[in-house]
């Protein structure tokens, strides 16, 4: 150890501490003894319980561990070693002699939760606790012990803050006990107080997925409900948690408040105008314009084809994009942005305006500023887009986990490790997704968590140098990797701070429409299959029932040219002249401009022209089926079907789409199709031994060796598997990735060295 460490560390440890660090240590190391002490006591049986109970009184009177017994969960913990020394019978009799006391000092009752042997008696402690913090504070403390604490609990602890540790304590012990209906109203209660409240959020969720399965799966409904009811459960507790269930997954009040506020917009004719300037900057900026032109419909590749209607082509996409620019444009107002949890009076945004407006309903009011305060913006990751009923999702850029309802519409075309760009908003303590949420591939998303991050990095500089603060050497410069896997560790690596989490969120807020645009660049640098004319390759096979064959052969005829092979469906030509590239290099025809709507070229005519394919068509007796190989095609076929006098809508009976099946950015393999078990075991064998550039040259089997090698391997895996879902939600098999995660030992959680 050099001299220049010896001096650290004697500074270190003459560093003066703080009044309340010292207090704490204080506190903790005279608990011990007492303790040691008491514990000695209650197990001789020739002590009595009441004298046991004094002198329990007396370490709850110590002026520094009584501070240590002041919070219920602390005071429970002891309890429960106290009476792991005890007997069941001794320790069950200890506390009832102690919850006779809960009138002279409320930590009676935190003991005697602690020291109850069933989760019930535990359960009735804690309600004649929480009893006891409602009574004025001289009735609550000390009363019999003489002074409690050197401090009235007041002074010391907020009684708020014990009430929810109390009632936490309580929602955990119910649902322990299987009394999920109770649970789940007591646990609404303390998330809807606070929606930032990650215990009773996770506890809530808990309760959640338990009612949802019993709903599901509960044995004929007729045996025993498990809250000790000794009533069938499918007479006791079902209504009441399938009612709960339904409250939860309910967007009536979002509609209802979504509403409201648009008609509060549009009752100011300036702030309508304000709004709609507002609106279509940000679309224009995000690389969609108001009228739904624009390449990002290609994010939404994966939708269920319908048939189409009036709506211009990239429509999917600006859809989506309207209302998150209108949700956008909610957080801000025409008199600027208003940054803080509580918009200043002179800048205020479009929520605090309906808030503070006197038409405003309270209840309306009351979620307003629960958004302006908790909303959070993000890249928001699915493990499992199937809910139960509500779908847990991280934040790639803060590592937040938030357990929230999203609509059936969204959720039922969602692959693993989908990542939705844009924000959840609490409504009645539950969290609900914006109207509208975008999705990425991982890869994607990867990429523009590193942006985010960078973005940031720039803003807490800027922060820093505006307070007059010290900024680390080299912290201003440095930048982070957009190769990393994001997505992989976000899983395993602990939330930010609230606070620091805050400020992400609204930097992801700010720029969120130049995510959505740097989101079509990176998917643009992926290799994507096209036809003849530079339209998304989409495999789609169309039955369509018609009242006159006849009539559709000859408007195919009248617009194009057909011919028939032996044997063979209908093809639809359409004749053109071959551009240079492509005459002298027939691989140049993927990129070169084309005229037409075309497949590929059949064969040369005399005049110059060649033959493309723009479809087929096969005439049964009771449809025809049409099969082609782009939407674009596709709307124009149905435009033809339905003036020759199509019966019926289209059906789309099959889809292929093989971009997703393609390379990523991050040099992610291609995952096949699965032909046989046999074909599926030998590529496998095959790929495990494979030196694979995603995997920076090492094997899967050698980066499943290291904590580094198994991050990496694991994003592979994660897109595998996202792509296998892709192909599952299409109609089509890929090889199961759950074999290849058994075979490297992948199924468990990942472990990763300490930085």
């Amino acid at each position: 150890m050099t001299k220049r460490d010896r001096q650290r560390r004697r500074r270190k440890s003459h560093r003066p501490r703080s009044r309340v660090a010292i207090d704490a240590i204080n506190a903790i190391d005279g608990l011990d003894p007492l303790v040691t002490a008491l514990v000695a006591a209650a197990r001789d049986p020739l002590v009595t319980l009441t004298e046991v109970a004094d002198r329990l009184g007396a370490v709850i009177a110590d002026p520094h561990a009584g501070q240590v017994l002041e919070w219920p969960s602390t005071a429970m913990a002891r309890g429960r070693a106290l009476a792991a020394e005890l007997d069941d019978e001794r320790a069950r009799a200890l506390s009832a002699v102690l919850g006779a006391r809960i009138g002279l000092d409320v930590r009676y009752a935190w003991l005697a939760a602690g020291m109850s042997p069933d989760a019930s008696g535990a359960e009735e402690f804690l309600a004649l606790g929480l009893s006891a913090l409602r009574r004025p504070s001289t009735e609550r403390l000390g009363a019999g012990a003489g002074k409690a604490t050197t401090k009235d609990i007041e002074a010391t602890k907020d009684i708020e803050t014990l009430w929810h540790d109390a009632t936490l304590l309580i929602g955990e012990l119910q649902v322990a006990n299987g009394r999920i209906a109770p649970a789940l109203e007591r646990l609404s209660q303390l998330c809807e107080r606070d929606p930032d409240d990650h215990g009773a959020q996770h506890l809530r969720a808990r309760a959640l997925e338990e009612a949802a399965r019993r709903t599901r799966s509960f044995p004929a409904r007729q045996e025993p409900c498990p809250c000790g009811s000794e009533l069938a459960w499918n007479a006791c507790c079902r209504a009441v948690e399938h009612d709960l269930l339904a409250r939860f997954s309910d967007r009536s009040t979002l509609a209802q408040l979504r509403s409201s506020l648009q008609n509060f917009v549009s009752s100011d004719p300036a702030l309508t105008v304000w709004q709609q300037r507002h609106v279509n900057q940000w679309l224009t900026h995000s690389g969609m314009s108001s009228a739904g032109q624009g390449g990002f419909d290609s994010l939404f590749a994966e939708e269920e084809i319908d048939p189409p209607s009036n709506a211009t082509a990239g429509a999917p996409a600006s859809r989506r994009a309207m209302p998150l620019a209108v949700e956008h444009s909610w957080f801000l107002g025409p008199d600027g942005f208003a940054p803080d949890d509580v918009p200043r009076r002179d800048q205020p945004s479009l929520l605090q305006r309906f808030a503070d407006h006197a038409c405003t309903p309270p209840a309306l009011a009351a979620i307003a500023r629960d958004w302006l305060r908790s909303a959070r913006f993000g890249l928001w990751q699915v493990p499992d887009p199937h809910p139960g009923p509500g779908v847990w999702l991280t934040d790639l850029v803060t590592h937040t986990k938030l357990y929230a309802a999203l609509p059936s519409e969204l959720t039922r075309a969602l692959a693993r490790w989908s990542v939705l760009v844009g924000g959840l908003f609490p409504v009645n303590g539950a969290w609900y997704c914006g109207s509208g949420m975008f999705v990425v591939e991982p890869p994607v998303a990867d990429r523009l968590t590193a942006e985010v991050l960078e973005a940031a990095r720039a803003v807490l500089v800027a922060l820093a140098h505006e307070r007059g603060l010290r900024i680390p050497p080299g912290a201003s410069h440095a930048g982070h990797p957009t190769d990393a896997p994001y997505g992989v560790l976000a899983t395993v690596t602990e939330p930010m701070v609230p606070d620091v989490a805050r400020l992400y969120h609204r930097v992801v807020g700010a720029s969120l429409a130049g995510l959505l645009r740097s989101a079509e660049r990176h998917r643009r640098l992926l290799p994507r299959a096209v036809n003849a004319d530079g339209d998304p390759l989409e495999l789609v096979t169309l039955t369509v029932t018609l009242a006159s064959a006849p009539a559709l052969r000859r408007a195919i005829a009248a617009t194009t040219h057909s011919a028939t092979g032996p044997g063979r469906p209908t093809l639809v030509r359409r004749p053109r002249a071959m551009t240079p590239p492509e005459t002298s290099q027939p691989r140049a025809a993927a990129s070169a401009p084309r005229a037409p709507r075309a497949l590929a070229p059949t064969h040369a005519r005399e005049d110059g022209f060649h033959e493309w394919v723009l479809g087929t068509v096969r005439f049964e007796p009771e449809s025809s089926v049409i099969e082609v190989n782009s939407r674009q095609r596709l709307e124009a076929a149905i435009a033809v079907v339905r003036e020759c006098g199509a019966v019926g809508d289209p059906i789309v009976r099959r889809r292929i789409n093989p971009s997703p099946r393609l390379a990523t950015p991050s040099g992610t393999p291609v995952l096949p199709r699965s032909t046989s078990p046999e074909a599926d075991a030998e590529w496998c064998a095959h790929w495990l031994e494979e030196e694979t550039l995603a995997l920076d040259g090492a094997t899967p089997r050698q980066a499943a060796q290291t904590p580094a090698g198994r991050l990496v391997l694991e994003r592979v895996l994660r897109h595998f598997e996202h792509d296998a879902d892709c192909a599952t939600l299409a109609g089509e098999a890929l090889i199961d990735v759950a074999g290849l995660r058994h075979e490297l030992q992948l199924e468990g959680p990942l472990w990763v060295e300490p930085a």
